[in-house]
């Protein structure tokens, strides 16, 4: 239900639209007296009454799915530096202080730039030059919620200690990191560097990292570093080479500012439409990603441009052929004759 993550994401719930939400489920279940009537000596009682119980779990479990969203969402942005933008919807807007984060939100960072986000149970997240980011992306199917994707760019995940609600785990296209106290990481197209600054790291390779996938054990002051496709065992402290490429704000230690920032709720001032250019690497993404991004851009593709760019680059991403192309996929006349689209009849 979107309109309710939306609601819980911004850790603001408007309890009279909750509770009517509430009640509409209620309905759409068709609860007590659909369920229990008629007599009991009828054959199909206990399955109305297993039929009950079932609808009454899934919206148990759907408040408790509300509620980690809510526990998660409570995100703001307390600190930038230099340019960055939030991607909300098919907007860019600047990021702002006091900015509250949404599930959904693609975090947009400048060469020179610096932006921090604090949550209500004392996470921090730096993100530094070249960073892009999908905030609390849709999980998958029988996965824990994530706190991020890192597409590329520096991270530092600073958690906890003890841990709160919001999830530390985050993904790359090169590895998951399940478990981290402090953490430093820079994806590039073709390295990855992970930095365990305090206490241990435990997560996993992906299949596109160098090398492939593998186990990912780190000690305190460990660095993996991965470059071709050799692995290479963790370093007992970071290169120079990763050493340089940190911004001072990663170096020092900045005082937390959500207490001070939470009240303010500074409204994202909608920017204008994003352009082919500034989504490709999410529209060239993994395809798990492009899926569920490719619901939130189709009104793009009625602008010229827009689509002008998806077409040229279909072979990227070939889901989007439906969308600009229907009639490709529309059942042919003569009987029996299935579809066939131009890109696989040329074949």
């Amino acid at each position: 239900m979107p309109g309710i993550g939306r609601c819980f994401c911004t850790g603001q719930i408007d309890t009279a639209g909750f509770a009517a939400r509430i009640g509409a489920f209620q309905a759409s279940l068709a609860l007590p007296e659909q369920c229990l009537g008629g007599d009991d000596r009828e054959p199909d009682a206990m399955n109305r009454l297993i039929r009950c119980f079932s609808r009454l779990l899934a919206l148990c479990a759907w408040l408790l799915a509300g509620q980690a969203l809510a526990d998660a969402g409570n995100a703001v942005v307390t600190i930038t530096e230099g340019p960055a933008q939030i991607l909300r919807g098919v907007n860019r807007s600047p990021a702002a202080v006091g900015v509250r984060m949404r599930a959904g939100d693609i975090l947009m960072v400048d060469a020179a730039g610096f932006l921090r986000i604090e949550t209500d149970d004392g996470l921090r997240v730096d993100l530094g030059p070249g960073a892009r980011a999908l905030w609390l992306p849709k999980p998958s199917p029988n996965a824990a919620q994530r706190l991020l994707y890192l597409q590329s760019g520096l991270i530092k995940v600073s958690s906890p200690i003890p841990r709160g609600a919001t999830p530390s785990a985050f993904s790359t296209p090169m590895v998951d990191v399940d478990q981290a106290t402090v953490v430093v990481l820079a994806q590039e197209a073709e390295k990855l560097w992970v930095f365990a600054e305090t206490g241990g790291v435990k997560g996993h390779e992906r299949a596109a990292a160098p090398g492939g996938e593998a186990s990912l054990s780190l000690k305190p002051g460990e660095c993996l570093s991965r470059a071709g496709d050799k692995k290479t065992a963790p370093s007992p402290r970071p290169p120079p080479e990763f050493i340089s490429r940190l911004p001072r704000p990663f170096l020092d230690t900045l005082p937390a500012r959500y207490a001070e920032l939470a009240k303010r709720d500074t409204v994202l001032k909608p920017g204008p439409a994003v352009a082919y250019e500034d989504i490709q690497g999410w529209l060239q993404a993994e395809p798990a990603l492009r899926r569920d991004l490719m619901s939130r851009w189709r009104p793009r593709a009625r602008d010229a441009a827009f689509k002008a760019a998806l077409v040229a680059n279909m072979n990227r991403h070939p889901e989007w052929e439906r969308v600009l192309f229907p009639e490709r996929f529309r059942p042919q006349s003569a009987a029996g004759q299935q579809p066939v689209s131009p890109a696989r009849s040329s074949q």
